[in-house]
């Protein structure tokens, strides 16, 4: 299995599992110290794809018609007919 292979099964079976590191390495069959380097190696990877795609980070447009609503203003008494 490749390292990144592995790394996204640690991901599983952390995150998914709720699995501690300790059960982590039992279960994958290997080392602690191999699946605490996959860990760390895994979240910093998803730190990066999270932070370079800032759509993520911005908050979803108004849709069209909650543009098109908010421009409109409402008649004034003075304005001619």
């Amino acid at each position: 299995m490749a390292a990144n292979e592995r790394a996204a099964r640690v991901v599983e079976q952390r995150f998914f599992a709720g699995l501690t590191l300790e059960e982590t390495a039992a279960v994958l069959g290997v080392s602690l110290k191999t699946v605490q380097r996959d860990w760390i190696l895994a979240r910093a990877w998803l730190r990066k794809e999270i932070a370079g795609d800032s759509t993520l980070l911005e908050p979803p447009a108004p849709p069209a018609q909650a543009r098109q609503a908010n421009s409109l203003r409402l008649p004034r008494l003075d304005d001619p007919v």
